[in-house]
């Protein structure tokens, strides 16, 4: 959406990848600025082609636009500000026929607008991962993960009502079905940009987070214990807004949501308390 001064980057990165036998779906979220004409050159490669939504949808509406075309035996949802290094899409393929997984994810470099690098993303992901994606010991972003369609196909399209985290949503639903492996190469090169990200609205972010505990309820209920931590690491974002009303709000929904979680508030503050004065 409006991405036409930073797309071209992230087509380049692609047109320039080691493997070529791929196709390239680019879906405009119904963009005001220029990109649908900026984009018109990348079209002439015949691997490339180009879907305009009529009203925005969205970043999920917009990948399900693309998923439902989408004819090849792997998925690569890509954000439009975000390059791939030159052997990504090769070694990703490698790493998913070579392991039969399902899933093939890779590292990342997070680079901010002066292209300092600020952060990576290095997450592990193995085999059957159920688990450890409720626990958020692992993750899988979209912008790394090479995704078998007939895996997607079982759970059927991203969650279009999804307000923030809907690549954790997905993945808890894959992760029942299948099979991980991680390449351990930083693929990506992953801008952080200040402007138009989810992850800057903190309210969007706690909501999403909230959403998808209560969506994904009967799978965090197999994990009690770990419900509770993910119910508290919510709760102290939410409070991080300096928004009272808000984070007693998102304190009573969890309340509600997660059984002996007031409880568990209260032994958890009088432990770290404890913690602390023996510390001190």
């Amino acid at each position: 959406y409006n991405r036409s001064s930073i797309i071209g980057a992230t087509l380049d990165s692609i047109l320039a990848q080691s493997y070529k036998n791929w196709e390239c779906i680019i879906v405009d979220d119904a963009s005001t600025d220029s990109t649908s004409e900026f984009v018109k050159k990348y079209t002439e490669d015949a691997r490339i082609s180009f879907i305009r939504n009529t009203r925005k949808k969205g970043a999920p509406g917009a990948r399900n636009t693309g998923l439902l075309e989408a004819k090849g035996e792997f998925i690569f949802f890509f954000d439009s500000d975000n390059v791939m290094k030159q052997d990504a899409l090769k070694l990703l393929l490698q790493g998913a026929q070579d392991n039969h997984a399902d899933v093939a994810t890779c590292f990342a470099e997070v680079l901010n607008d002066q292209e300092q690098q600020v952060n990576t993303f290095s997450w592990k992901s193995y085999g059957d991962i159920s688990t450890k994606i409720l626990s958020g010991e692992t993750y899988v972003d979209y912008n790394i993960a090479l995704i078998r369609t007939a895996a997607l196909d079982k759970i059927g399209l991203t969650d279009e009502d999804c307000p923030a985290y809907q690549e954790w949503d997905t993945h808890i639903r894959l992760s029942e079905y299948a099979n991980y492996h991680t390449v351990e190469e930083k693929l990506i090169l992953y801008y952080q940009r200040e402007k138009d990200t989810i992850s800057s609205d903190k309210y969007r972010s706690v909501n999403g987070f909230l959403y998808v505990l209560e969506k994904n309820l009967n799978r965090f209920s197999e994990h009690p214990d770990l419900l509770k931590k993910q119910g508290l690491i919510l709760l102290r974002t939410a409070r991080m807004i300096n928004d009272p009303e808000f984070s007693d709000q998102t304190r009573r929904k969890l309340n509600t949501l997660i059984p002996g979680f007031k409880t568990y508030q209260v032994k958890t503050y009088l432990r770290n308390l404890l913690y602390s004065q023996r510390k001190a």
